[in-house]
């Protein structure tokens, strides 16, 4: 969960964590914040690719079980055995369903990918904005011959 340690935190009630909102001023917070929500934001983002990921894995693995099940429940019906072709359709079916929640988790999990990464670019966004606005922030600029060392 996202946590910002400023004067006002607004969350909208039963919402997922990444609809938090910051109801402060970037003036408020300082770079060093502003770089800790980043880095945490980068975190969490890598973390939903990650898991993303695992699920499509999953999904490949169970559409080879039931690929595996349907063929093995065909074999059975042509040597004989009803029973035991129904056994291996009914898990069939469990396999379907678990590759169905499979694919709205993967689907999840891309959108808090990406809604992460749509934040992240914002708090940047906003750190460059309150860096600039520094009245100690100052830019140099050297000719190509006077770098300092």
């Amino acid at each position: 969960m996202l946590v910002v340690n400023c004067g006002a935190m607004g969350v909208l009630p039963r919402r997922p964590p990444w609809t938090n909102v910051c109801l402060c001023s970037a003036s408020n917070i300082g770079t060093d914040q502003l770089r800790a929500q980043l880095d945490q934001l980068h975190s969490e983002a890598d973390n939903a690719r990650a898991k993303a990921n695992n699920a499509r894995l999953r999904l490949m693995r169970l559409s080879e079980a039931a690929e595996r099940l349907r063929r093995q429940a065909a074999i059975s019906v042509q040597t004989g055995k009803e029973n035991e072709a129904r056994e291996l359709l009914f898990q069939k079916k469990k396999v379907m369903q678990a590759l169905e929640k499979s694919k709205s988790r993967i689907e999840l999990l891309d959108e808090l990918s990406a809604k992460l990464n749509e934040y992240h670019c914002f708090l940047k966004a906003e750190r460059i904005k309150f860096t600039i606005h520094q009245p100690s922030f100052k830019i140099l600029i050297y000719a190509p011959t006077h770098l300092p060392s």
